[in-house]
């Protein structure tokens, strides 16, 4: 069968209308582990303790997942059957004459499998080299979760996550932000819902929404926490430290660069109180006597004072 894109498939399952067989890979194991959960949730609440089976493939066998297939559905007209960790399933550890009729029964239920059932396969590394991969590839519903290929793909991802959450972006909105976040997916979801939060309540996501909250990928200022310490503006230092602490800095980084500008570039006025809080802080991280989160935000507003 042909690729499909995590957008197309989420149109099936809205409508109800999905396929017997899918395959979910590529290296983007969020979206992977999102789809998966879509799945299971097309199925009415009340109805999942029946007709939802979710397995790891490292803890199953591939007869119990085709039991599972089997199993005509309960009130619903559909079972899922979702399958994390699929490659562990597809290679045994060890091979023997169990292991090969499980698969060769499973090769036979991919050529025709059930219709009341949507089967899904979540793996990580298949090896496309191997009989039972290459049929997969051929019959199964192929889904790539391959993350942000380039800037077309980031569009349509912004433009896909804008549809899920109801809200509408402009189409200069959609550029700007794909174009500061770049190629990296994990900061992709995490300024797209910082724009949300920041929009919340607007009809339409502009270009100024998408320009206070996310900051070039190329341009990311360092000091920018200290510069507006220096300039009181709490509000944005407190953005700057939240940004910082999202791209994984390290706390004690942080501190020492704001030590450094305590030191070099507040008025002497400022001096002694922002450096007793410095001290607290610093103390407090060594200890570990609060969120460092808190920490940090408590002493970025105290030396914005």
């Amino acid at each position: 069968m042909p690729t499909s894109t995590p957008a197309a498939v989420r149109k099936q399952i809205k409508a109800g209308q999905t396929a017997p067989l899918y395959l979910l890979i590529g290296d983007d194991e969020e979206e992977k582990s999102n789809l998966a959960a879509e799945f299971q949730d097309a199925i009415e609440v009340d109805l999942r303790p029946f007709n939802v089976q979710r397995v790891y493939g490292d803890d199953t066998t591939i007869g119990a997942v085709l039991d599972a297939a089997r199993t005509l559905p309960m009130l619903s007209p559909r079972r899922m059957v979702v399958v994390l960790r699929a490659e562990h399933l597809l290679v045994p550890k060890r091979e023997s004459e169990k292991t090969k009729r499980e698969l060769d029964d499973f090769r036979a239920f991919v050529q025709a499998p059930e219709p009341h059932a949507s089967v899904v396969l979540v793996a990580s590394k298949l090896d496309k080299r191997t009989s039972i991969t290459k049929l997969l590839l051929k019959r199964a519903t192929v889904i790539e979760c391959e993350g942000i290929r380039d800037a077309n793909a980031a569009a349509g991802w912004i433009r896909d996550q804008a549809d899920r959450h109801h809200v509408k972006f402009e189409g200069a909105a959609v550029r700007l932000l794909a174009q500061r976040v770049g190629g990296d997916i994990a900061r992709m979801r995490a300024d797209f819902d910082r724009v949300l939060l920041y929009a919340s309540g607007q009809k339409q996501i502009g270009v100024n929404d998408v320009k206070a909250v996310v900051r070039d990928a190329d341009l990311q200022d360092d000091w920018a926490i200290a510069n507006y310490i220096v300039q009181r503006a709490t509000d944005k230092a407190l953005r700057e430290l939240a940004l910082a602490l999202e791209e994984k800095k390290a706390a004690e980084l942080i501190l020492g660069q704001l030590r450094y500008i305590v030191e070099a570039k507040l008025d002497s006025s400022r001096i002694p109180t922002a450096v007793e809080a410095l001290y607290r802080t610093d103390l407090d991280l060594k200890t570990s006597a609060g969120d460092p989160r808190v920490l940090l935000e408590r002493l970025v507003i105290e030396l914005c004072q």
